[in-house]
Formats: C-alpha cells, sequence, structure tokens
C-alpha cells in the first residue's frame, strides 16, 4: 500500500473511532472538558480541510479558515453537533484525497502561522489531532470517560 493509500486508509478509520468515543463519552450534562475537546476537534477538522481543498487547487499562500480566526474556546454547542461537524468534515477531506498518487503528497503551500506545509503534512496532523483526541478523552475524569475508556 502506498503512502497517500495508507494515510486516507489512517484518516477513515481513526474518526470512525473517534466519534464513536465522543459520543459515548457524552451524556447529560455534557462534560466541560469534554465540550472542548470536540469543539477543538471540529474546529481543527474545519481548516486543515481547508487547506487540503486549497493545496489541490494548486494555491501557494493559504488563507486561514474561518475557525482559525474564530477558536476562542469552547462555545455552548451540544457534543452531537460537533461529533457532526467533525464526521462530515472527515468524509469531504477524505473524498478530496481519495484515488491521489504518493506524489501528491508533495504538494505545498505557505500557512500564515505554520509557513511552508505540505499535503502530507496536514493530512498527517489531522491523523495525529485523532489519537490526541482519544488520548484526551482516556484522561478525562472517571465519571466523564468511563464509557470511552475500553
Amino acid at each position: 500500500m502506498d503512502r497517500a493509500s495508507w494515510l486516507l486508509k489512517a484518516l477513515h478509520e481513526a474518526s470512525g473511532e473517534v466519534q464513536e468515543a465522543l459520543l459515548a463519552a457524552d451524556g447529560p450534562p455534557p462534560p466541560g472538558e469534554l465540550l472542548e475537546i470536540a469543539w477543538d476537534l471540529a474546529l481543527g477538522e474545519r481548516a486543515d480541510g481547508w487547506h487540503v481543498e486549497q493545496l489541490l487547487r494548486g494555491q501557494s499562500d493559504l488563507t486561514l479558515h474561518p475557525a482559525e480566526w474564530l477558536a476562542t474556546g469552547a462555545e455552548p454547542v451540544p457534543v452531537r453537533e460537533l461529533v457532526r461537524i467533525y464526521s462530515q468534515g472527515r468524509a469531504e477531506t477524505c473524498g478530496m484525497v481519495w484515488g491521489l498518487s504518493s506524489r501528491s503528497l508533495a504538494l505545498q503551500g505557505r500557512h500564515p502561522f505554520r509557513g511552508l506545509i505540505s499535503l502530507e503534512d496536514v493530512l498527517v496532523s489531522l491523523h495525529e489531532r485523532d489519537i490526541e483526541t482519544m488520548l484526551a478523552l482516556q484522561r478525562l475524569p472517571t465519571g466523564e470517560a468511563s464509557a470511552s475508556a475500553r
């Protein structure tokens, strides 16, 4: 399996696990830390998906997604809605990179904060965010994470 196929598979599989864990940890009332985790995940997915789209269009100077400007902290949005936003964003991102060659991973652009980044950098950061989310869910206090600590 080439690198592009491996990344696509990793993104697809991890997103399902993340969604299940977030929904399992959600309960009335939604824990504050859980809301922050879901908020960061949903906004990060939308922003990085935006950069994937720009790189695939050949844009060399990447623009910020509105989520990057608005990252001021979690707002009182239901966790299920944030999971839906994340899921939709991940499906769109995977759709954009479906069938790309490993050579396409070298596409580069300049991000205003992160400097020069490649398509591979963005895809790897998406997967790393999934892993960080799973670890953050495991660190939630016992009452909040009991359902997700499988």
